[in-house]
């Protein structure tokens, strides 16, 4: 909550500057909806707040069909999953924009580790350079973070109004989950390294932390091939011909 707490200070303060001042038209009682609300959006992305959220998405838009109202709150749940969802989006992008930000990521970490050892003689797990499983991470945070926020989502935005006066209706002929591919290559990426128990081996050094991009690119490639494959069978399993 402390990252939190600064991000949503930090913004105010960039917001005095006039250049960036989008509020100066603003009413008094406008400007402390807008407040409260940037300050309650901000605060959600906090990671102890990812299950609640996640649950509440889900009530609010698939569990109460029966309610064709959507409240202030319903509105206000939904900003706060789209953010979150953008706050840890890195793992749905494509593999080279993934595996470089994640590199950045963990080394951030660490470093913090790195400080909560010298200060506190202390550190969390996820911070600790040397002991961290970052393979082992990485699958973690897809399959329990990112994929059910990213599901939960793409179902949200495949409805096609949220206003007071019509029960939410599916949009045709639109893809909403692009993501489902990179994360799913991302994801794969990982459990085969796991597999192969290849950990020592897609490290270039644990301080600063680097990653081999090259030698990963070649799991990479086993991923791709073997989602292929799957994805082949799948076909064949619904008895429609494989382009």
């Amino acid at each position: 909550m402390f990252l939190e707490n600064h991000h949503s200070s930090s913004v105010f303060k960039l917001l005095r500057d006039k250049r960036l001042n989008i509020w100066s038209n603003m009413s008094p009682d406008e400007y402390r909806i807008f407040r409260s609300l940037v300050i309650s959006l901000v605060l959600a992305t906090d990671m102890a707040n990812h299950a609640s959220l996640i649950e509440r998405m889900s009530t609010y838009f698939f569990f109460k069909e029966t309610n064709s109202t959507t409240t202030a709150t319903d509105s206000k749940t939904l900003l706060q999953a789209l953010l979150h969802g953008a706050d840890i989006s890195n793992a749905a992008k494509p593999w080279p924009i993934y595996i470089q930000s994640t590199e950045k990521v963990m080394e951030e970490f660490f470093i913090q580790g790195d400080l909560e050892k010298i200060y506190y003689d202390d550190n969390k797990p996820t911070f600790d350079r040397e002991s961290t499983d970052v393979v082992q991470l990485q699958i973690g945070f897809i399959s329990h973070i990112v994929y059910p926020t990213f599901d939960v989502l793409s179902k949200v935005l495949q409805m096609d109004s949220l206003d007071h006066n019509s029960k939410l209706a599916p949009i045709k002929n639109i893809s909403t989950c692009p993501w489902q591919y990179d994360l799913q290559l991302n994801l794969e990426t990982w459990r085969q390294i796991s597999k192969d128990n290849d950990v020592e081996q897609i490290l270039i050094s644990k301080k600063p932390f680097k990653l081999n991009f090259e030698y990963l690119q070649t799991y990479v490639e086993k991923a791709k091939d073997r989602l292929k494959r799957r994805s082949q069978h799948e076909l064949l399993l619904r008895g429609t011909p494989s382009v």
